[in-house]
C-alpha cells in the first residue's frame, strides 16, 4: 500500500488524498458520526503515488458483497452452461456412435461370417427345440408307463380275486411285460421302455397308451388317481 495514495470524494469532489487506507477510513467514519456527510454522499479511490494512474476503486461493503454475489451467480452459471453443453455433446457422440455401429451391421450382414454365424444359429436352435420335443415325449411315455403299472396292479388283484377273469386284449402283450420285469425284480420304466421297444407291434404306436376301457376301469377302481413326474435330460 505504500506505492498508493487514496482518494476521498465528497459529492465527486475530492475533499482529502491518504497514504494510509486505515486513516482514510478512520476520518470517514468520524465525519458520519458527527454528521459531516453521508456514507451514500462519499466514494474513495486508489491510484498509484506519483501518477495518475488509478489502481482500483475502494468498494463500499454492499457494493463488494454485491460483487461477491455477481461473481458466484456467474460461477454458477458457467458451471450450469458448462454442464449443459457437456451433454448436448455427449448425447450427439451417442448419436454418432449409434449410427456408425448401425451402419457396421448392416455391413457385417452382408459378410460371409454373419451368414455362417446365422446357419449355426438355425442349427443350434433346432437341435434345442428337438431336445425340448424329446424332453416332452419322455415325459409323456413315462406318465403313460405310470399310468399303465397302475392298471397292471389292479389287473393282478383282480385276477387274486378270481381266477378267471381275462387281460383285456390290447393290455395283454403290456401286461406280459410288466409282468415279467416284477417277477425279475426289474420293473422300472427304463427296463420297460427298453422291451416295449422291441416287442410293440409293428405301426401300432397307440399300443402304449391306454385305451377306453382301460381308463373306464380305472377310473372305477381310483378314482383320484395322481401322478407326479420329474425326468431331467
Amino acid at each position: 500500500m505504500e506505492n498508493n495514495i487514496f482518494v476521498l470524494y465528497l459529492k465527486d469532489v475530492v475533499i482529502g488524498t491518504f497514504n494510509n487506507e486505515h486513516l482514510l477510513n478512520c476520518f470517514v467514519k468520524g465525519g458520519i458520526q458527527n454528521n459531516f456527510f453521508t456514507e451514500q454522499d462519499i466514494k474513495k479511490d486508489i491510484f498509484e503515488l506519483n501518477t495518475i494512474c488509478k489502481v482500483n476503486k475502494i468498494l463500499s461493503k454492499e457494493e463488494s458483497q454485491q460483487i461477491l454475489e455477481d461473481e458466484e451467480r456467474f460461477k454458477i452459471q458457467k458451471i450450469l452452461e458448462d454442464k449443459h453443453n457437456n451433454i448436448i455433446l455427449l448425447e450427439e457422440n451417442n448419436k454418432k456412435i449409434k449410427e456408425e455401429n448401425k451402419r457396421k451391421l448392416e455391413e457385417f450382414k452382408k459378410t460371409e461370417e454373419y451368414i455362417k454365424i446365422q446357419e449355426e444359429r438355425a442349427v443350434l436352435t433346432n437341435e434345442i427345440n428337438q431336445l425340448k420335443l424329446k424332453k416332452k415325449k419322455l415325459q409323456e411315455l413315462e406318465q403313460e408307463y405310470n399310468i399303465n403299472l397302475n392298471l397292471y396292479k389292479k389287473f393282478v388283484e383282480e385276477k387274486t380275486k378270481d381266477s378267471e377273469f381275462k387281460i383285456p386284449e390290447l393290455f395283454i402283450l403290456k401286461y406280459s411285460i410288466y409282468e415279467r420285469l416284477d417277477k425279475e425284480n426289474n420293473l422300472n420304466f427304463e427296463n420297460y421302455k427298453i422291451i416295449w421297444e422291441k416287442e410293440k407291434p409293428k405301426n401300432e404306436y397307440d399300443l402304449f397308451k391306454t385305451n377306453t376301457y382301460e381308463d373306464s376301469f380305472i377310473s372305477k377302481k381310483e378314482e383320484n388317481l395322481e401322478i407326479e413326474l420329474e425326468i431331467s435330460i
